[in-house]
């Protein structure tokens, strides 16, 4: 059955570990003798060749291989992994990205082509630039700007971020310390970094006095970046978030209530009950794709009943009628 797919396929993704697909018969050699213009991805997570191919990979090991969580310390110095699986994402965007590209080039090529992303690859893009930072820079990536970062309000956290001279002063005029742009160890950029610890003991107190409101209304008369942090609750409920519809609210099979999506950029928006806002449950079009290559709903059941596909009751029960 997958043979068959695959003569008239456009793309081939396979995800096992480097070496499973081939024991198993569809290796790229295989798969483009069939199908010359396929678009063969392969994902694993270190790559296929080198001496960790072989290994099993799941997001928080790679960012922990590739740097991310050691350049992940809190306040308290210990290493913390990010827990949005953002190397899963990645990998799957680039592994997008690259299909994409490969399906527009096909026009005028003769044949298809080998594509490989691995997990790795992608979390060392992923943080190019402050790799390359750390590396240039013997290892600790210097301050860029003070008073920057996370501050405790008085109801919750803030962020705030202060980096031209200009911003440091509204900042100063917005907290009621005018004094401070013309102290000498406070004046410019690198005077500022310098003395960062006495600068940051005098502003910390400041902004926990305040609650994120009186700050929001201060600063953002002031144009200095900020914002408090959100949970994601406060961030789905936030009357920005909804004014610019970027998340799609959508009924999904065996959910009791909505599940909120964000639309992916550049896209149209996701409408509820749209074959593009539905997920598939696992191997809800397996009897669909097969008729559309030739088979017939008894040789559906066949398949199912030897294990070869899975297939969902309803389709059993349509495919029995």
């Amino acid at each position: 059955a997958l043979w068959r797919i695959i003569q008239d396929a456009d793309v081939f993704i396979e995800g096992f570990r480097p070496g499973v697909i081939g024991r198993l018969g569809y290796g790229y050699e295989a798969v483009s003798a069939v199908n010359p213009r396929i678009l063969y991805l392969s994902v694993s997570g270190f790559g296929q060749t080198g001496p960790f191919a072989e290994r099993p990979a799941m997001d928080p090991v790679l960012q922990a291989f590739t740097g991310l969580t050691l350049e992940n310390k809190g306040d308290d110095g210990i290493p913390h992994r990010v827990p949005v699986i953002p190397i899963d994402m990645m990998s799957a965007m680039y592994g997008f990205q690259a299909i994409s590209a490969a399906l527009y080039a096909r026009r005028d090529e003769p044949r298809g082509k080998f594509i490989e992303v691995s997990l790795m690859q992608a979390a060392a893009l992923l943080q190019s630039v402050r790799m390359m930072a750390s590396y240039l820079e013997g290892g600790e990536i210097l301050q860029g700007a003070a008073p920057s970062g996370i501050f405790q309000a008085e109801d919750g956290w803030i962020n705030i971020t202060v980096v031209r001279q200009f911003e440091w002063e509204a900042f100063c005029a917005a907290i009621d310390r005018p004094d401070l742009p013309v102290d000498p160890r406070f004046k410019e950029r690198d005077d500022r970094i310098t003395h960062s610890d006495l600068l940051y003991s005098i502003v910390r107190p400041i902004v926990a006095a305040m609650t994120n409101a009186q700050l929001s209304t201060r600063l953002t008369k002031a144009r200095i970046m900020h914002e408090r942090l959100n949970t994601y609750a406060d961030f789905l409920a936030h009357e920005h978030t909804k004014a610019t519809g970027i998340i799609a609210w959508l009924s999904q099979p065996g959910v009791p209530e909505k599940v909120p999506l964000p639309n992916v950029p550049g896209t149209p928006p996701l409408v509820d009950g749209t074959a593009r806002a539905h997920a598939p449950v696992l191997g809800e079009h397996t009897g669909q794709v097969l008729r559309e290559h030739g088979y017939s709903d008894r040789q559906i059941l066949e398949l199912g009943a030897k294990g070869a596909i899975g297939l969902m009751q309803t389709q059993a029960t349509e495919a029995a009628q």
